[in-house]
């Protein structure tokens, strides 16, 4: 009989909260020689996942566990995987999520490998040994965010004593960019974010200015207030605010460059279809729209974190050198995932929402 695990699935897209369900599905096994078996500790909910689950086709009874971030230790591994690895019970952080080749990312989007279960099968490239100065709970979310806060950081291409702004500081990817922009510009350089009034505490923790952006909307307009002499040398929006690029030369110096990462996230419900549509046009309109008619003069990119190994191998150096620390707003038990959405879903969360799957909260 094959051996069982518990997981949580869905088996038609929809909002997590509407089409999870926790059951019993088959343990899986290694069936490649650079593979890993990990028993999962602890997973950090993940925003792409959210669209994932709505958006994607599912094909008729078939079972698929969310999530893609985890923790955990090693249970068995392939015969090519590298040395570090080859150490049943090693901590270790990753993602099931294969950004590279877009081959793996097609193969996965079909029968997808999540990480809200008890045991996973990953390939070696996605996972690195934990660093000891990092709990479970907080590294079982660094490798998504993580990589996405490292490539946009170099994608940046900041200097010391650089002026930076970060729109939507307060969200796991902006807390991780706040911590890395500021060892980059240093004491001499700038890091402002904006954020809600309420969360203006946590942002000041790494960032020399925290705007919240209701007290002073419309923020571009304060921006080229207080920003129009001593301009940015990049903004990142984490916050997907349009506006913010329109009216970008206001505070942005020339020859620099805006760095967006995501489509407007729908508040209160699940995504649908046509909530891709406004990314799409502006995606058409700020990389074709030419400045002689309008365009704004200001290099705008739009990028996507990718987890390969050296980026990973980077993240757990930044967590052993202290640039990198963990921001955890709650932790639920495997028997609490509906509750662990409803708070990631809301507008309160103050960090990363992380499930530990090794325990019920109810029966703890």
């Amino acid at each position: 009989m094959t051996e069982q695990m518990r997981a949580w699935t869905f088996s038609q897209r929809g909002r997590a909260q509407d089409v999870l369900t926790l059951g019993s599905i088959p343990k899986p096994t290694i069936t490649s020689p650079d593979q890993v078996l990990i028993k999962v500790a602890c997973t950090s909910l993940f925003s792409s996942y959210k669209a994932i689950m709505a958006l994607l086709p599912v094909s008729a009874g078939q079972k698929r566990i969310p999530e893609a971030e985890f923790s955990g230790e090693i249970v068995e591994y392939g015969e090519n995987v590298r040395e570090e690895l080859k150490v049943p019970g090693l901590a270790v952080f990753g993602l099931t999520l294969p950004m590279e080749p877009k081959t793996d990312l097609l193969r996965f989007m079909r029968n997808p490998n999540g990480t809200l279960t008890e045991y996973v099968v990953v390939r070696q490239n996605l996972i690195v040994a934990k660093p000891a100065n990092m709990s479970l709970e907080a590294a079982s979310g660094m490798a998504g965010i993580g990589a996405t806060a490292v490539q946009f950081a170099d994608a940046a291409k900041l200097n010391t004593g650089d002026y930076v702004l970060v729109n939507g500081g307060s969200g796991a990817v902006g807390m991780l960019l706040l911590q890395l922009l500021k060892k980059i510009v240093g004491p001499e350089g700038k890091v402002v974010a904006t954020c809600s009034g309420s969360k203006k505490d946590v942002v000041l923790q790494y960032a020399d200015e925290a705007i919240d952006y209701r007290a002073h909307a419309p923020v571009h307009t304060y921006l080229a207030q207080e920003y129009g002499t001593r301009k940015f040398d990049a903004i990142i929006d984490a916050g997907c605010t349009q506006e913010l690029y329109d009216h970008s030369p206001d505070y942005l110096n020339e020859g620099k460059r805006f760095l967006d990462m995501s489509a407007k996230h729908p508040i209160g419900r699940g995504w649908q279809y046509s909530d891709l549509l406004p990314l799409i046009a502006n995606q058409m309109k700020n990389n074709f729209w030419p400045t002689l008619l309008g365009g704004v003069p200001r290099k705008y990119i739009f990028i996507s974190g990718t987890p390969d190994y050296k980026t990973l191998q980077k993240i757990r150096e930044l967590i052993e050198d202290g640039t990198f620390k963990g921001t955890i707003d709650s932790v639920y038990g495997m028997d609490e995932v509906i509750q662990a959405y409803d708070r990631f879903s809301g507008p309160d969360a103050r960090g990363r929402v992380v499930v530990d799957v090794r325990r019920d909260r109810l029966h703890a």
